[in-house]
């Protein structure tokens, strides 16, 4: 639930935004060294 639900219940009207995913940004080669290494 996100804080827009809280937001909501309180009797506020907010105009509901599109979500926007950020896109992961990945480096050619070492993406999969440091994802490796992250997790």
């Amino acid at each position: 639930m996100g804080a827009g639900v809280k937001l909501r219940q309180r009797g506020r009207r907010v105009r509901p935004r599109p979500q926007r995913r950020h896109r992961h940004r990945r480096r050619p080669e070492r993406s999969m060294r440091d994802n490796d290494w992250a997790h």
